[in-house]
């Protein structure tokens, strides 16, 4: 958590993200106070060097105890837990401790994946489900050509990063598409659902944020892709040359058939 600095004057609030905001007060330049969600938590006193937790609900100043920005919670650092992170400069390469050297060549063997532009996966679920559809993205049919240009961050309820989606803990499941990271840090959101309706279903999905996070996407030129019906040739139309000789025939048999009446009335 970001060290709070007294100031002489009014300033704006300072956020850390997660719901936490630094207040400062211009008539009490030595304070700065903690908020979370609006509600004030605790206050530094910088020229005494002094941390006290606050209840608002009964208006309770607690005895001094450690500021936040010491605490081993790591819900004040972002999701890490800081009583992992060694107290000297350590290297390690997907879970095993290696040396300065090690790294090096990794970075020069040009080896890392980056996924900057791919396509974000953000599912907020119970364990078993997170499970269940983390089997399908590796292994089912109706996925395997979508969940490849696809990073996915799953999840379980409580966690620290799942605030920002301001999920309904009642619905328990939360899944979010979204496009490759902005100069903010965020992507566009293509597609949103509260339930899990299978692996189909969710290839559909995953192929249209394909389609509308691709720069050169025009909806209106979409093709269709169905089969069409099987409608049988029409006909092609005689030459012209046949109807001449057809409709001289049908004439000759009309002045053939008048002559012949003429005669037997004689």
């Amino acid at each position: 958590m970001q060290t709070p600095k007294a100031v002489s004057q009014a300033t704006p609030p300072v956020e850390l993200g997660v719901g936490y905001q630094w207040r400062y007060r211009a008539d009490d330049p030595d304070r700065v106070y903690l908020f979370k969600a609006g509600v004030q938590i605790g206050g530094w006193d910088d020229k005494k060097k002094v941390w006290r937790d606050y209840d608002s609900r009964s208006d309770h100043w607690f005895d001094p105890g450690k500021p936040p920005w010491q605490s081993t919670n790591s819900e004040f650092f972002f999701g890490v837990v800081h009583e992992k992170i060694p107290e000297e400069e350590s290297y390690s390469i997907g879970g095993v401790k290696a040396d300065r050297t090690g790294v090096r060549k990794l970075f020069a063997g040009d080896t890392l994946t980056d996924d900057s532009s791919k396509l974000r996966l953000t599912l907020i679920a119970d364990k078993e489900v997170s499970e269940r559809i983390s089997g399908d993205l590796k292994s089912h049919p109706a996925l395997a050509n979508v969940a490849p240009k696809f990073t996915v961050q799953s999840y379980q309820w409580g966690d620290w990063a799942t605030e920002v989606f301001r999920p309904d803990p009642a619905r328990r499941f939360h899944l979010s598409l979204q496009g490759p990271a902005n100069q903010s840090g965020r992507g566009i959101e293509y597609h949103a659902q509260t339930e899990y309706t299978g692996p189909e279903d969710l290839a559909v999905a995953m192929a249209a944020a394909i389609r509308k996070a691709d720069p050169s996407y025009e909806p209106n030129r979409t093709p269709d892709l169905r089969p069409k019906p099987n409608v049988p040739p029409a006909p092609e139309p005689a030459p012209v040359d046949s109807l001449w000789t057809g409709l001289l025939i049908i004439l000759f048999f009309i002045f053939a058939l008048g002559k012949g009446n003429g005669s037997s009335d004689e």
